[in-house]
């Protein structure tokens, strides 16, 4: 009799776990536009995004001409994917064969095989550090709470901006940080400081609370928003 239920217990938790696993796939897939709605888009893009988009496509195409019946992914064929979707922002719409999480799985994957093969003669973080051109900072004397504030913006800085882009160089780094930055200190509200921001600008005036005359600003290529007055 329990053998009975503990079997039926665990059919019930299966289905339970196929559910909650289609359901996650349902939302985290792109829905697939129509033929009407993605011909009046395209009408409206640039030229060198539909290149690039119908590059990402045909690189598609001959992974699944090979003949296999799963789709094989050599390292080049995701290395030029990732360098296709770093220059496409609506990548993840043309992504079919496998999901947008994969490929940015690939992209921090490529990242972290390039620093392991800078970092291989050296063990230590600071002689890593030193080799990188990064300047160490020391924890100032007395101040317990320097490195819970350093590893809270670090945590900030890879969910809200590292996660979601693809970076080709330091170069594109340095971008990205510099935007993010200027965005995390004096646009992004701190709960910390009472949803103020830690570089406060002008003082708005009464009128900013109206709906009426507010516009957004895109940071990050719409990733983040600021919001200002019109002019």
């Amino acid at each position: 009799m329990l053998a009975h239920g503990l079997a039926r217990l665990r059919r019930f938790a299966r289905r339970c776990i196929d559910t909650v696993r289609a359901r996650v796939c349902a939302w985290t897939t792109p829905r697939p536009r129509t033929l009407a709605t993605g011909l009046a888009t395209d009408l409206v893009r640039r030229r060198h995004d539909l290149l690039l988009e119908n590059a990402f496509l045909r690189q598609q195409v001959i992974v699944l001409s090979r003949g296999s019946k799963r789709p094989t992914f050599t390292p080049r064929d995701r290395a030029l994917l990732v360098l296709l979707a770093s220059r496409l922002r609506t990548w993840a719409s043309a992504l079919l064969l496998v999901q947008p999480e994969t490929l940015l799985r690939w992209h921090r994957g490529g990242f972290r095989l390039l620093w392991r093969r800078k970092s291989a003669p050296r063990s230590r973080s600071s002689q890593l550090a030193a080799a990188s051109g990064i300047a160490v900072v020391r924890t100032p004397v007395r101040a317990p709470r320097a490195n819970a504030v350093c590893e809270r913006f670090l945590r900030s800085v890879r969910r809200e901006c590292l996660d979601h882009v693809l970076l080709l160089g330091e170069a594109h780094l340095r971008r990205n940080l510099g935007a993010y930055v200027a965005y995390f200190n004096r646009a992004r509200p701190h709960q910390g400081l009472g949803q103020r921001v830690p570089v406060p600008g002008v003082s708005p005036g009464a009128a900013r609370h109206d709906a009426d005359g507010i516009i957004a600003v895109p940071v990050l290529g719409g990733l983040h928003h600021t919001y200002q007055r019109a002019a």
